[in-house]
């Protein structure tokens, strides 16, 4: 009897870690794979509207099993006046302007260059969207002195 519990326990231990093998690669898998969008001044619409002295770079990866969308946007603005900062991923192709679909919000004030890290929640049937179909979606930094956009990327799936 004293054999057979050391049995049991031994096929308990290893389907506990074979589970564990399995949520892990599942998790991973449902992640996908990072986003890329290139921020720029002269991708804002309209055409050229953006801030010239500011330019950036923004990954985002999408957890839709969780719900949340991780960030790290890198930017850099050259003797800029503004002085707030926010960053959201709004609907919309190339060339047009869309909704705000996911706030990301204010971002680090000044010194002029700078990299934000972070996530937030949104909806798990958004964020699919957003997997699908990146260049329908893009990142957009505006400023107190370019409310209606300072630097724009659309979002892709290759860097």
């Amino acid at each position: 009897m004293y054999t057979r519990v050391k049995q049991y326990r031994h096929l308990v231990s290893i389907l506990l870690a074979a589970l564990l093998i399995v949520g892990l690669v599942a998790s991973a898998s449902a992640s996908g794979k990072p986003l890329h969008a290139t921020l720029d001044w002269r991708s804002v619409v309209p055409e050229g509207s953006g801030d010239p002295n500011g330019w950036g770079d923004a990954m985002v990866k999408i957890s839709s099993g969780r719900s949340e969308l991780c960030y790290e946007i890198q930017v850099i603005f050259l003797h800029s006046a503004s002085t707030e900062r926010r960053a959201a991923i709004y609907k919309g192709r190339a060339g047009e302007i869309g909704p705000v679909v996911i706030d990301i919000g204010l971002l680090v004030p000044p010194p002029d260059s700078y990299t934000v890290t972070g996530c937030v929640k949104a909806s798990s049937l958004l964020l699919k969207s957003i997997q699908q179909n990146p260049q329908g979606y893009y990142v957009q930094v505006t400023t107190d002195t370019h409310p209606d956009g300072a630097l724009r990327g659309q979002l892709t799936n290759s860097r």
